[in-house]
């Protein structure tokens, strides 16, 4: 793959190939397609790699790593808006010692209040009930998706 310099640096630039070659391969390994890549992929391969362990600066790297590779071939990137509420969501729980639960949890809370489709959540995370994926969602802002609110009570 061509890969388009502009006002990269060669370190950056080497990394985004190395960190596509890393999505490219979990993409085979999981039976998606990497060119072009659909949000729902990266969010996907994004909440993967924070399950391993990843730091959310990786995570958020690995992203833009991977949009620099679909604006080298003119593709549109699949760095959307719901793909960043999960970066900024997993950015948010960082900082303190968590357990893989509240990091589930809070991933869960996050992709929920930015509007990730439940569907999508549930892949990610594994659950195969949407009754127990509830159970960890945690609403940090009891008037945001207010029903009262939303009919003008």
């Amino acid at each position: 793959m061509r890969w388009r310099r502009g006002t990269l640096s060669r370190n950056t630039l080497l990394s985004y190939q190395a960190d596509f070659e890393v999505f490219r391969n979990w993409c085979r390994a999981v039976q998606r397609q990497d060119l072009p890549a659909t949000p729902e992929t990266l969010a996907l391969f994004i909440a993967d790699q924070l399950d391993q362990g990843k730091k959310v600066a990786t995570a958020t790297r690995r992203a833009r790593g991977i949009a620099h590779a679909h604006k080298s071939k003119d593709l549109p990137s699949p760095l959307n808006f719901e793909v960043r509420a999960i970066l900024r969501g997993a950015q948010g729980l960082t900082g303190g010692n968590f357990s893989p639960h509240s990091m589930r949890s809070g991933f869960i809370t996050a992709a929920g209040e930015e509007g990730v489709s439940h569907l999508l959540i549930a892949a990610q995370t594994g659950h195969r009930s949407l009754v127990t994926l509830q159970r960890y969602f945690r609403r940090t802002n009891l008037f945001r998706a207010n029903a009262a609110g939303m009919i003008g009570l």
